[in-house]
């Protein structure tokens, strides 16, 4: 009985000793943004879109909303600048388009923007673009998103 007791004593203490200060729970944190996924059309599609860009059976154009996501809310609407990172992109900027900017809506965490590849010089060996948040000090962004487009037409 005295052990249980003294196994019970230090189970208390060690759990009592491990509760962490949570005081910086309200404190500013840096907004952090970065690309999700590819959304997906009402109603669904099958095979489901993705972002390898297959231009074939004279197919020249096709579109794909890529979603954006923000860490934290602001009770404005806040505006990042999107380009294309060209050391890593493989694929001649004449066969793309896509928004520079995109804009999360106040009280919101979520936006889109949406990518348009042209078959215009796409060969048939699928080719990398990779599209990176502009530096910018009021946000932190790592994550890129790579689409692959290549052609067969």
């Amino acid at each position: 009985m005295k052990k249980i007791k003294y196994i019970v004593s230090i189970l208390v203490i060690a759990i009592l000793a491990s509760c962490d200060n949570y005081d910086d729970y309200n404190t500013e944190q840096p907004t952090i943004v970065r690309f999700s996924s590819i959304i997906q059309p009402d109603p669904p599609v099958s095979p489901p879109l993705n972002a390898n860009m297959l231009f074939n059976n004279g197919v020249t154009t096709i579109s794909r909303n890529l979603g954006v996501f923000v860490s934290n809310l602001s009770s404005t609407d806040r505006t990042f600048n999107v380009t294309f990172d060209a050391a890593l992109t493989e694929v001649n900027p004449e066969n793309f388009t896509f928004d520079a900017t995109v804009t999360i809506p106040a009280n919101q965490r979520r936006g889109s923007l949406t990518f348009t590849g042209f078959d215009i010089s796409l060969t048939n060996a699928p080719k990398p673009v990779v599209l990176v948040f502009v530096d910018d000090a009021s946000y932190i962004s790592e994550v890129s998103f790579t689409f692959s487009m290549r052609s067969t037409n």
